[in-house]
């Protein structure tokens, strides 16, 4: 939060609240987390692959948000 305003984080996370479980979890993972792709398909025992395509899909829609700011 000490990049952006609180009412900014807060916007944020209910964006993220919006995204389907898996792709909340794999956004909070690889962003608050800072955990590499390939720890988190460990993590969520599941390809690299799945993680790379959850996370676009996931970051393309909070991109889109955002820029509605």
């Amino acid at each position: 939060t000490d990049f952006i305003s609180e009412e900014k984080y807060a916007e944020l996370e209910k964006m993220i609240a919006k995204l389907p479980l898996l792709d909340q979890k794999i956004v909070r993972m690889k962003v608050m987390d800072a955990l590499t792709l390939h720890d988190i398909s460990l993590q969520l025992n599941c390809s690299k692959k799945t993680v790379e395509y959850h996370l676009d899909k996931s970051l393309k829609i909070l991109k889109s948000g955002f820029q509605q700011w």
